[in-house]
Parts: structure tokens; sequence; C-alpha cells
């Protein structure tokens, strides 16, 4: 049983740690991934922030617990009595939360959604994130909360510390002038100045990350924690690149997942397909509770333990909401991924990109004009960047038919419905396919009635 639950998790990351084999400058991740066990091929449900947390924290797909958009853009869980935090409040853990969470109100707003979530405390900083230009500053001060709480706190009962970073998020910190980082270009991109002058900016953040991780893990151990806690380390999803973020790609689901285990040296490196759906699941088998409701994920313990190498044939994949509405639907094997986008529009929606300088380089090529295929199978072991569409192609027609029928069937078994914009909220903010800045100025971006709350007449 775990005494105690340390997750500490980044935003926007997906694996680009040096643990995952990335040539990056984060020594402290990767001699954590030394002593945990390390899962290779875990992916978020979804390539957004708060459908992706909340998918989490529940173990239930978007489209069942509610969280299919941004909760700082109106959405919520239907019951934030499925959050993983209030079960563990009434088995007596003190729930504290320092940082960043995206699962109920937006982040620069971290008191009203802890109350929201029911975190019993919140130590996360109150300087004013949107007011900070660089964001390493916030993450700063929550670390030191954080280390000040672990040296302070009473041993009367379990804790559940939630330790959210900002980085990786954009806006990166300015490193134009930092000499010490590489030029150097990410995986799948093209190697251009702009390409590499951005990924430098990533490089800073994940950087300061590590250094901060490091010293909350050096904190952990000097408490006496480190072999009474289960230390979970992960990421929301993708790195908030074009084709990552808000995309069904591995670049945009893809995640690092680390679990470091309480009261034992078991260590291990883990290829079978995880789910971050099978935390929650994972976590109720070491407690040796059991969740009020049925749970999506599986548990992760009889992989660690060494009984089985796999416990997913296939995976689900949402995507709905980020800044305008794209949905998509997607399963992949340890092989194969098959996507159906439910709508019928193909142009690149831009303002579920991030603005960066690989935005605006992919914007001078054309990639407005680029048409998205509304069916996409691709075949991992040949085609890992997924670039090339086999849906057409007579040889993999029994494979096509075949995950799109277990899509179907997924879709059917979890009440998964298209929605109609008569469908829609009011309080959801929804920008129209065609605008590119998320957070523009100009009413004519949003779609009629869910606009920004302050832009409506």
């Amino acid at each position: 049983m775990a005494e105690n639950i340390i997750y500490i998790h980044t935003h926007d990351s997906g694996r680009m740690f040096s643990s995952y084999g990335y040539l990056l400058d984060t020594p402290n991740i990767e001699e954590f991934s030394k002593n945990s066990h390390v899962f290779t091929h875990a992916f978020s449900v979804a390539p957004t922030c708060s459908p992706s947390r909340a998918a989490l924290f529940s173990s239930r797909y978007p489209h069942e617990n509610g969280m299919i958009g941004l909760c700082n853009r109106g959405f919520m869980m239907n019951d934030y009595k499925e959050h993983f935090v209030q079960i563990l409040n009434e088995q007596g853990y003190e729930t504290v939360l320092c940082g960043i969470q995206h699962e109920a109100a937006h982040f620069n707003n971290p008191q009203l959604g802890g109350e929201i979530i029911g975190y019993r405390t919140n130590i996360t900083s109150d300087v004013n994130l949107k007011e900070i230009k660089d964001k390493r500053v916030w993450d700063e001060k929550n670390k030191e909360n954080a280390i000040q709480w672990l040296n302070n706190r009473k041993e009367s009962k379990p804790f559940f510390l939630s330790f959210g970073f900002f980085a990786t998020h954009r806006p990166y910190p300015n490193a134009e002038d930092n000499e010490e980082i590489p030029l150097v270009c990410p995986p799948g991109f093209p190697n251009t100045a702009e390409i590499r002058k951005d990924f430098k900016e990533y490089q800073a953040s994940v950087k300061h990350l590590d250094h901060c991780f490091g010293q909350l893990i050096s904190a952990i151990k000097a408490n006496d924690l480190w072999d009474k806690s289960m230390i979970i380390f992960s990421t929301d999803h993708g790195i908030a690149y074009p084709f990552g973020k808000s995309n069904l790609s591995d670049l945009g689901l893809g995640v690092a997942l680390m679990i470091k285990l309480p009261k034992t040296q078991s260590t291990g490196v883990h290829d079978g397909l995880v789910s971050q759906l099978d935390l929650w699941p994972t976590i109720c088998d070491y407690l040796n509770i059991q969740a009020e409701y049925n749970c999506c994920g599986k548990s992760l313990r009889k992989i660690m333990e060494n009984e089985v190498t796999e416990v997913h044939d296939e995976l689900y994949f949402e995507m709905n909401f980020h800044t305008s509405y794209e949905p998509a639907r997607a399963i992949r094997t340890k092989r194969y991924k098959y996507i159906e986008y439910l709508d019928d529009s193909v142009e690149c929606h831009l303002s579920n990109i991030n603005e960066s300088r690989a935005k605006d380089w992919y914007i001078e090529l054309g990639i407005k004009n680029k048409k998205r295929d509304k069916y996409q199978l691709y075949d991992l072991m040949y085609d890992p960047d997924e670039k090339n569409n086999l849906v057409h192609e007579q040889d993999y027609q029994q494979i096509k038919n075949e995950l799109a029928k277990k899509l179907r069937q997924w879709r059917k078994e979890t009440k998964d419905k298209v929605l109609l914009e008569t469908d829609w909220q009011s309080e959801w903010v929804v920008n129209k396919n065609t605008s590119r800045y998320p957070s523009s100025n100009n009413l004519t971006d949003y779609i009629l009635g869910h606009e920004p709350i302050n832009m409506r007449s």
C-alpha cells in the first residue's frame, strides 16, 4: 500500500525528455527514470489540456466525464465526485495542490480551480501567472512552496500532492542569447533556422523544469518520503507544435510516464500500450480501494510486478474542442492507427495550433491550404511519423475495416455521439474554423453566441 502519492506533471511536453532518447538537458528526470517503471508507449486520451487531464483524474473518456473542451473556455466535468481527489479525501488523504491544474477554472485562477476539484490544501503561488512574462518564475515559486510544505508537514495521515509545472507550455522563455543551448531540430520536423530557434526555447523551458524537478526529488528524499511514496511523473499530452498538440497523432498523444513504487527497488522499461486512463485504477489497486463508478482504464500493477507485459490490445482517443470544434476519434494498436474525423470540414484549423515561430513558418509555407483526409490509416512500423495515409490502399482494407468496426463498437458502448451546434452550451467559447488566433479580439473570429463572455453584448 502506498502511504503517499506524489504526482508531478508538466504541460505540453509529450516525451521530449532525455530519458526517452532525445538529446535534451534533463539529467534529473533521467536519473528518476532509472529508479522507476518507464512506459515507452504511454498515451493521453486526448491531445488537449483539460480533456486529457480530466480523463486521467477520472479514468473516463472526455465524452463520458463531460470535459470535451478547455475549462478556461467554459467546459466542465459533469460531476467532480468522479475526480479522484475527492475519492482520496474520503479515504482520509490530505490532498494538496501546488501549481497547474486544468480540470476546473482557468489555471490563472488556481484557488477557484482547487476549490471546485476539492483539494483540502492549496499551496499554489499567489503570484498572478498571467502578468509574469517569464513563466519560469511561477514554477520556481511553486517549487519553493512545495519544498517548504514537505519540510513542515505533520505525519498524521498520508497525502496526495499534485505538483503541476507551467513548463513546457508556450510561451517559451527567450533563449536567443543562451549559447549553452544547442541549435537542434526536434525529430520529425524540417531542419530550418526558424524551427531550430523555436526548439531552442523549448529546451530552455524543459531545462529549468528539470532543475526544479531535481530539487523536489531532493526534498522528498530529505524528508524520508522516497520509500514511503508512489511518485508519478507524466505530462498532459504531446508538444505544442504543428501536427502535435490538438492532433490524434502520436506526436500529439504520446506522453512520458514513469512510476516509482514505494518500499521496493523495482524498476523496468515497459513497451506495452498504456493509457493515462490506467493511472487511477493502478492507484486504486495499490491502495486497495475501489471507485464508485466503472473506470475505463486498467491497473498497471501486473506489468510492474512482471506478471504480464500487456494490458491493452488497443487504445482509443478523441478530439472535440480546443479553440475550434474539430471532432475526431481514433483507435491505435501496436502497429496500426485508424482515425475518423466526424465533421465535414477539411481545412486546417489554425487557431488550434499554438502561436509560435513554427506555426508562422508553416503558415508562410501554405499550411492553411492543406486539406486533411476524413479517414486515415497508418502502418506505424513503417511510418511512425504518420505521413503516408493508407486508407485507400487495397492491401490494407481488411485492417481498416477491422479497426473501423472496433471504433464504432467502442463509440456505441461508451455512448459517444457527434454534437450538433444546437447541443452546445452557451458558456462555451468557440472559434470559427477559419480563425487564426486563439485569443482573437475580433468578434467575427468566433461562432455566434459562443464569443468570449466579455465580448458578448
